[in-house]
């Protein structure tokens, strides 16, 4: 049964990219795992730190034995069964990225979370903001306060979906009213077209006919403006939408982020914003 618990399977990452190993912890030491990273990520040794995770979600380093049979001690005495050890090698230009921004910015990310629950459940009271011009928002902001008092994170995740709803209304408002102002407008003209036309029925002995022609003209340069008023709603992807919230924090802090590369960092990273960060901050 020792033998068992000795030997454990070890998972290593590096900017999103994940190893899976077996290993024996007996004889297992900081500096085999330190040579097994930089071999299977290309790394010079002395270029990265060793980092884990630990139960209370800090980004702890490892640089000595000790640091490193503590955390497998952290790992091994958790409540529930530890499937993996995973570490994880971090340059140094990233470590000193994620302590003095990366987790700063979540802590931030996080209150802000909780403030926006705090504020969408005000909302929610507000007899004003019920009695808008959307009836339907009212029944989305009760929805999303509801669903938005667990976590900061569900929190965002339904503020940003209320968001992309209402914006969504807006988008489908705004093009029948432009559409309505459209067929007002050739009515404007037709009514003033019949004026010119009635001069040339006089005056019949003046053969200068011609000139109403221009007039019919007018309704096709009408009919041409009226295409570009109807706005399109802007569509997004399932990506975009399942992660819209990191999304809005990454492009926060790098506006020239190409979404595409920051949503496939997320997907292989499971979604972590301190891995997200420290590859862009290696890419910038």
């Amino acid at each position: 049964m020792a033998s068992q618990q000795q030997q454990v399977a070890l998972k290593i990452a590096f900017n999103g990219d994940i190893h899976r190993t077996r290993v024996d912890l007996r004889g297992f030491s900081l500096s085999e795992l330190t040579q097994l990273m930089a071999q299977t990520f290309c790394l010079p040794v002395g270029d990265f730190v060793v980092q884990y995770r630990d139960p209370e979600g800090d980004c702890v380093n490892v640089t000595t034995d000790a640091e490193f049979h503590e955390a497998v001690r952290v790992f091994l005495s958790s409540q529930e069964p530890v499937q993996s050890l995973k570490f994880s090698a971090a340059t140094r230009r990233q470590a000193e990225f994620q302590e003095q921004v990366a987790d700063p910015l979540v802590k931030s990310v996080e209150h802000l979370m909780q403030s926006l629950a705090v504020t969408l459940e005000q909302l929610k009271r507000d007899a004003n903001f019920t009695s808008s011009a959307a009836p339907n928002t009212s029944i989305a902001l009760d929805q999303a306060a509801r669903d938005n008092a667990d976590s900061p994170k569900t929190a965002a995740g339904g503020f940003s979906s209320f968001a992309q709803g209402l914006v969504g209304q807006i988008n489908r408002f705004i093009p029948e009213k432009k559409a309505g102002e459209a067929t007002v407008a050739p009515v404007a003209v037709l009514v003033s077209a019949p004026e010119p036309e009635l001069k040339p029925e006089v005056q019949e002995p003046s053969a200068v006919t011609p000139p109403p022609a221009p007039v019919l003209e007018a309704p096709p340069a009408q009919e041409t403006e009226e295409t570009p008023s109807i706005a399109t709603p802007v569509a997004f992807s399932e990506a975009e939408v399942k992660w819209a919230e990191q999304l809005s924090v990454v492009t926060g802090i790098f506006p020239n982020a190409n979404p595409a590369r920051v949503i496939d960092i997320l997907e292989k990273s499971d979604g972590n914003l301190n891995v997200v960060l420290n590859v862009l901050t290696e890419e910038t």
